[in-house]
């Protein structure tokens, strides 16, 4: 599916509606990126809001990955997310 958005076949909202896809930007330290979980079956990306907007693509399709490869671990994220 994201060969699919990189080859422009979807558009982005159809690729986070499939997903499931929750994307919020919060001031994050400088050395990250990005990040993503998932909680009650909803996956959420955390953007760093101090990139730029190239900087923020390229974080966006790196967290997709880890959601369309499943490289969501329920566990490490078993406390309470303080950007919600």
């Amino acid at each position: 599916m994201l060969r699919s958005l990189l080859n422009g076949e979807i558009n982005f909202e159809d690729y986070i509606r499939y997903y499931d896809i929750q994307i919020v930007e919060r001031k994050l330290p400088k050395n990250v990126y990005g990040l993503c979980f998932n909680k009650r079956n909803i996956n959420f990306i955390v953007v760093n809001s101090c990139l730029g907007e190239k900087n923020k693509k390229e974080t966006l399709l790196h967290e997709f990955a880890h959601i369309e490869l499943h490289h969501l671990d329920k566990v490490f994220f078993n406390f309470k997310i303080a950007f919600f």
